[in-house]
């Protein structure tokens, strides 16, 4: 069994019971379209079965079973901010809806504060990612602005 990382808390079997009761499942071919960016965000996704990946730009990155994506959409209702397509054939995902989401709010609170805490951990976790490859990158243009200003020094400009 799969540890889904937005329900840890939860007792492992209930995980099941989670997946079953809440969510539905779809099945995906390799390179099939999961979602495109812009689309409306009307759900959460955890990766049940194989693999998906999110292209943002020249960025991919891949999310294996266990993982969720389209938090952000999810939690504010916004567009999507990235294309996500299948990376295997039989990619299974489980969906978790809005709707549903309001749901679980309404008859069991505490899972529903097992999931937001656990999104919120997540989601705090890509942000320091983020957070360290923009310093990174910052860093290292501070390192060519000398450079780059004797060379057009001594072209004169």
């Amino acid at each position: 069994m799969i540890q889904i990382k937005v329900l840890e808390g939860l007792r492992p079997a209930d995980h099941a019971v989670a997946v079953a009761r809440f969510m539905s499942k779809q099945s995906y071919g390799a390179g099939e379209v999961v979602f495109l960016k812009g689309d409306p965000g009307t759900a959460l996704y955890i990766v049940l079965k194989g693999a998906v990946e999110v292209h943002l730009g020249d960025v991919k990155v891949d999310f294996n079973p266990g993982d969720s994506f389209g938090e952000l959409a999810f939690l504010d209702g916004e567009a999507r901010s990235a294309k996500i397509t299948a990376v295997v054939d039989e990619t299974e995902v489980a969906t978790l809806s809005r709707e549903q989401m309001d749901l679980i709010r309404k008859t069991n609170p505490k899972f529903a504060a097992i999931i937001y805490q656990n999104l919120g951990v997540g989601l705090a976790g890509h942000l320091r990612t983020t957070n360290s490859q923009v310093l990174a990158l910052s860093a290292k243009e501070l390192v060519k602005a000398p450079k780059l200003s004797a060379l057009l020094a001594k072209i004169g400009l």
